[in-house]
């Protein structure tokens, strides 16, 4: 039986080989969009017992096993959904500032994935943004300036850290 999450949980697993060295953890991805793909991590494995650490950062049905020295592991099964989700956050906080000068931006507007979120920055362009978990563009918008958007991924109780650049429209 699959051991059901939120996207943005992030899973400690415990991998018990009987001997260390380079190896592999594989994540085979089932999506409703696509064909499985397969995502490779190398990691380094003791003797014993050694945490691995899954962000659920895509929703779907996620098959994790590790290969190391030519011994494969048992595979444990994954449902990551957006059931749950929306009972827990994440944050995105940083500072709005111009490229050329390093002024924070005051009074600009935040956007999530391109909308805006009413939310603006404070006197110094300084920003908090609650969100939910999961892939995201954080950005912001002013009259005045053009501002570069940054991917995010945000995991919930958990806090990113992004500044975003911004360039006057006409005189930089």
């Amino acid at each position: 039986m699959p051991v059901v999450i939120p996207i943005g949980t992030q899973l400690q697993l415990i991998a018990n080989a009987s001997t260390g060295g380079h190896g592999t953890l594989y994540d085979i991805v089932q999506t409703d969009k696509n064909n499985p793909s397969t995502n490779t991590i190398p990691y380094q494995f003791n003797q014993g017992n050694t945490t691995l650490v899954f962000n659920a950062d895509q929703v779907g049905k996620h098959i994790l096993y590790f290969v190391v020295n030519n011994i494969h592991s048992n595979s444990v099964a994954v449902d990551v959904t957006y059931v749950g989700a929306m009972e827990a956050f994440g944050f995105v906080e940083g500072r709005v500032y111009n490229q050329k000068n390093g002024v924070g931006l005051p009074s600009a507007e935040m956007t999530i994935d391109g909308n805006p979120t009413s939310i603006m920055t404070d006197a110094f362009g300084n920003y908090r943004v609650k969100i939910q978990p999961g892939p995201h563009r954080i950005g912001a918008r002013s009259s005045d300036y053009s501002i570069t958007s940054y991917p995010v991924i945000i995991y919930q109780n958990q806090t990113k850290k992004q500044d975003l650049k911004a360039k006057r429209w006409l005189t930089e």
